[in-house]
């Protein structure tokens, strides 16, 4: 896991409760920052969050920082040059919910994964089903 602080500019960030992205550059990326991200090929997909905090010039935080934005890393490109320049493509974790997964919870999806598996064999059943529950009070 990869943690640095570092100033950089955030070039796409919509505010409230929406499914966007969010592009990233680190200016000034040093050669630790760009070796451990040329020697790993694992970074795709790890937690990606960014914070607001303001200090008082001595490096020390003048109020609690800001969560404002929670994703997963998607590409990383890296601009060589006089200085290396990182640029970070995030995810929202809302992402996620705009995907489109072809499974569904029947038996025969059920069954492609795992042959013997009879766990979803009753859906079609419990789907139908007419629970009465009886108030406790009235017995």
């Amino acid at each position: 896991m990869l943690f640095y602080q570092f100033l950089c500019s955030v070039s796409h960030f919509s505010h409230g409760l929406q499914a966007s992205g969010m592009k990233i550059e680190l200016q000034q990326a040093t050669t630790e920052i760009t070796s451990a991200i040329l020697n790993s090929n694992d970074w795709h997909g790890d937690a990606v969050k960014v914070w607001v905090a303001f200090d008082d010039g001595d490096g020390t935080i003048i109020t609690n920082p800001e969560l404002v934005f929670s994703g997963r890393l998607d590409t990383v490109n890296i601009k060589e040059g006089t200085e290396s320049v990182i640029e970070v493509t995030d995810e929202s974790v809302l992402s996620v919910l705009q995907r489109v997964y072809p499974r569904y919870y029947t038996d025969e999806d059920q069954k492609s994964d795992y042959a013997g598996d009879t766990g979803f064999s009753q859906v079609i059943r419990l789907q139908e089903l007419e629970i009465i529950w009886e108030d406790p009070e009235q017995t």
